[in-house]
């Protein structure tokens, strides 16, 4: 029995570490039958008073997800992946086109239109959120 508490504290601790992270207009976009490349876009809220360094994300609907940076770079539109991203206390951060987001690789499946993705944030000391994302068409 002790061990079941201890567990369940444990987990209790551990979600709610990062449950001050806010994730709001979450979505991921469609993509037409065969592409595997996909786009995840959300807003990011820390409402703590700590920093918050998010790691890297996964779905068991993708081989892989990194979160990248378009930037302009001598009139060239570039895209480059990052290794981590922080959050300062109190920050928003948005992840839209044309600036950061999630690049979700290699699909296993199709997605479609009110399809939903799974994600998990992964933060720096390895504790997790778990995202449903609902995915939205191409073109709106």
């Amino acid at each position: 029995m002790k061990y079941l508490l201890g567990l369940f504290l444990a987990f209790s601790f551990s979600s709610f570490s990062y449950a001050e992270l806010t994730v709001t207009q979450g979505y991921v976009r469609a993509v037409p039958p065969g592409q595997k490349v996909s786009v995840a876009y959300m807003n990011l809220t820390n409402n703590t008073a700590r920093e918050i360094v998010l790691s890297g994300a996964r779905s068991a609907q993708f081989m892989s997800i990194n979160l990248h940076r378009t930037a302009n770079v001598d009139g060239l539109m570039t895209m480059r992946a990052m290794d981590e991203l922080r959050i300062q206390p109190k920050q928003s951060i948005s992840l839209a086109p044309g600036g950061l987001h999630w690049m979700l690789m290699g699909l296993k499946g199709e997605l479609t239109v009110s399809d939903q993705v799974a994600i998990s944030l992964i933060f720096s000391d390895g504790s997790q959120q778990q995202l449903q994302l609902n995915v939205k068409a191409l073109v709106d």
